[in-house]
């Protein structure tokens, strides 16, 4: 009896050290990863935070969640190219976010590619005709391009939604009044 107890003593031994260690990355899901990325990102840890939404997106190709924070560290950490690049992942699976459109919208100044800025805040517009930020970010990227008409139009718009002494400014900035 006693070799049958010591038996199955040295049996779950062994069996419960093959039992994969769920803090092992490669163990972890795409939510995991997701949460560990949230948490190094209040830690300020943003490299660290980058490679967990890496492992993350390795888990999930399409984890949105994933993407638009990788994309966001990287917008502030002025990698627009890179950030322009998740970002663009994001807006493909999901159509209605305003948020990724900003930020794609932005890179796309910094980059100097007005037009597919244009396009970004439209798209924000589309959702929102009344969006004065967007308007705003749109009306400085016609001025960009040398539509100027354009631009006051939708700077006029954005001033009458939003902030009016900013918009204003621009108005007289750009010769519009």
């Amino acid at each position: 009896m006693k070799k049958i107890i010591v038996l199955l003593s040295v049996l779950m031994a062994v069996g419960c050290s093959n039992t994969p260690n769920e803090k092992d990355p490669s163990n972890m899901s795409a939510k995991q990863h997701y949460n560990n990325a949230l948490t190094l990102i209040d830690e300020d840890k943003m490299e660290e935070a980058i490679a967990a939404l890496d492992q993350a997106i390795a888990k999930d190709p399409k984890y949105t969640k994933a993407l638009y924070e990788r994309g966001e560290i990287k917008f502030f950490q002025e990698d627009f190219a890179g950030a322009l690049k998740d970002l663009e992942q994001v807006v493909q699976l999901d159509k209605k976010n305003k948020d990724a459109y900003n930020y794609s919208g932005i890179c796309r100044m910094n980059l100097d590619d007005h037009a597919g800025a244009i396009n970004d805040f439209s798209a924000i517009i589309d959702m929102d005709a009344k969006d004065a930020n967007a308007l705003y970010n749109r009306g400085t990227c016609k001025h960009a391009t040398g539509d100027t008409d354009g631009a006051c139009k939708d700077i006029f718009m954005a001033d009458e939604y939003g902030d009016s002494e900013r918009y204003y400014n621009k108005l007289k900035e750009l010769g519009c009044l």
